[in-house]
């Protein structure tokens, strides 16, 4: 238990825990105060309140777990002198911490709200610098931010198999792929396609048939030889200076026939010998050209370091010295033979090395001493391949396996880690590669964290398109797409009989295009592809001049012009011949229309 605090005491502290305070928060940290929930004896402090080692508000005088007016007066009753009142909640100031903004008092403590540093891609790590409140997003291992998007060490740019994303050069910007990875330049006619210097790069495909008389080239793909003259006219054209062949001109083409010629080729020329370069030259005769300094076999089993020497194979003698003066050493069958019949002992008796193990016998003069029935002659015997036991071959020949518990080792598994001996065996504990998102595939491979993001719906808000205008797709945190309505924003619906098209409930829509002409024997309608209105005449009526007429009707100013439908419905017909009119002639009788659209009368 701790001893309280005189109220004067915890003035003091008050003071002392505002200039020391830290916004640092940890990972078990409910309410966000610095101060983890097993010490936290006020677990909800709001968001900025300074907080002492116990997770109590600095100014909480009165132990109940917040800042108010109670606390105020207990500090202003602590000190002898006069003290400034409190500042208003809501008054402007600054709390010294970059990483704030809005900075006011509340219950005479300076908080301000937490800048959000946050890029909206789940594969950084955001934070503030308290000293100049800017932003940081570090990239989290593994994995590149580039572009506004995530992608893991390895993955390659979209579209493009020679950048990549190389954790190890740049986890801000995409890194050319190792020259030599395979990759595709679009052109079929490049084959064997390899990434130099970040740039996709092929051979061009080699089309020469070999014909003077084609012009070769590659369309698509596929090799064409396109016929284009020809090379000759007689075998006098198609002499190729080679006295041996046989020079002909056949259907413009030159053949040359090396049938009474030494070789064709390099392989025509084979003496079997290794010893020798075989080639056919220019004139089709073979060259047999010593290969000195080649290693080769002479078919000596008693010799080594056999190499050619002016177009033969000779060997070094095997050395089969035993380094005892008193043997006869010679090598037979590949086989040094050391023969001890010049040397000394008697019997097995002058033989005995003292070891047990050992069988002790005296041969041609020569002690020997085997040791088969023995665990080991020296220490290289006695291993066991365990790295947690030293091995060794002790005075008496037999093997010591000592463990070597608590020693680092090497478990042969480069997914576990703090390897150790435990009773003489190695073991590490399991990599970790867990990322904490419930989507990807988590492993370890060749001691690499491998995070699979295939059962992942997405990795950026690009792979999340749905194509609708009228949604805002993202990929949230947990990799998952979300498309949110854009109420509001302009959009096209897709029929161009409508205006003012905007999106509503994620769903695009406009008002209709009014087409009216003001004519009621017209339809008016507007066409939906193009959104031009059209105004279709009624049967059996006219538009003319802007106005209906009836089918027969008569124009107002011409008697003998009327509406006939079935001649055009927009402009005026000639009457039929003898209709009666008015000339408008008073001095004529008998008005009637001359079928051209005339009126005549008789005088």
């Amino acid at each position: 238990m701790f001893e309280r605090l005189s109220i004067r005491s915890r003035a003091f502290a008050l003071l002392a825990a505002l200039c020391l305070w830290s916004t640092a928060a940890l990972a078990t940290d409910t309410d966000g105060d610095g101060v983890t929930d097993e010490a936290d004896v006020c677990c909800n402090t709001p968001l900025g309140i300074p907080v002492d080692a116990d997770g109590r508000p600095v100014a909480d005088l009165d132990e109940d777990c917040d800042v108010d007016l109670e606390d105020h007066a207990l500090l202003a009753a602590s000190f002898t002198g006069p003290m400034a009142p409190l500042p208003g909640n809501g008054t402007p100031c600054d709390d010294g911490d970059g990483c704030t903004t809005g900075d006011v008092y509340v219950c005479g403590v300076c908080v301000g709200g937490a800048v959000v540093c946050d890029d909206g891609l789940p594969c950084t790590l955001d934070a503030c610098n308290p000293l100049g409140g800017a932003c940081t997003h570090e990239p989290s291992p593994s994995t590149c931010a580039i572009g506004g998007a995530c992608f893991f060490d390895g993955q390659n740019e979209p579209g493009n198999t020679c950048s990549v994303c190389d954790t190890g050069t740049s986890q801000t910007s995409w890194s050319d792929a190792a020259d030599g990875s395979p990759c595709t330049d679009g052109d079929a006619c490049t084959i064997s396609d390899v990434c130099i210097t970040g740039a996709c790069v092929g051979a061009a495909l080699d089309c020469d048939d070999g014909e003077a008389c084609t012009v070769d080239s590659c369309v698509g793909g596929t090799c064409e030889h396109e016929l284009s003259g020809c090379e000759c006219v007689d075998a006098t054209d198609c002499n190729d200076g080679v006295a041996c062949t046989f020079d002909t001109c056949v259907a413009g083409l030159c053949f040359h026939d090396a049938s009474g010629c030494d070789c064709a080729v390099d392989a025509d020329c084979n003496d079997a010998n290794a010893c020798t370069i075989d080639t056919c030259d220019a004139s089709l005769t073979c060259q047999y050209a010593p290969n000195d300094g080649a290693a080769c076999d002479d078919g000596d089993v008693c010799t080594v370091s056999d190499m050619c020497i002016a177009g033969a194979c000779a060997g070094v003698a095997m050395n089969c010295d035993d380094g005892i003066a008193c043997t006869v050493d010679v090598c037979e069958f590949g086989t040094c033979i050391n023969d001890p019949s010049g040397c000394g002992c008697q019997d097995a008796t002058d033989c005995n090395d003292g070891i047990a193990c050992t069988i002790d016998t005296c041969e041609f003069g020569l002690c020997f001493h085997d040791s088969s029935g023995c665990n080991c002659v020296v220490d290289a015997d006695c291993t066991d391949n365990n790295d947690c036991t030293i091995d060794t071959c002790d005075a008496s020949l037999t093997c010591q396996n000592v463990p070597t518990d608590g020693a680092v080792c090497d478990d042969g598994d480069v997914c576990t880690v703090s390897d150790l001996c435990i009773a003489g065996v190695c073991a590490g504990e399991p990599m970790n590669c867990d990322d904490g998102i419930a989507c990807t595939v988590d492993s370890c491979v060749a001691g690499t964290c491998i995070i699979d993001p295939a059962g992942c719906e997405c990795m950026s808000g690009a792979e999340c398109n749905d194509g609708n205008a009228c949604t805002i797709d993202t990929c949230d945190a947990t990799f998952t797409c979300q498309f949110t309505p854009a109420d509001g924003s302009a959009c096209t619906d897709g029929n161009a009989c409508t205006v003012g098209d905007t999106c509503s409930g994620g769903v695009c829509g406009g008002s209709p295009t009014v087409c009216d002409d003001g004519l009621d024997c017209t339809d008016d309608a507007c066409d939906p592809p193009t959104g031009a209105c059209a105004f279709t005449i009624f049967a059996n009526t006219c538009v003319i001049d802007g106005s209906c007429q009836e089918s027969g009707g008569q124009n107002p100013a011409n008697s003998c012009e009327v509406c006939l439908p079935a001649e055009s419905q927009t402009s005026w017909a000639a009457a039929a011949a003898g209709t009666a009119c008015d000339d408008g002639d008073p001095a004529t009788t008998g008005d009637t229309c001359d079928g051209n659209g005339n009126c005549i009368g008789m005088p």
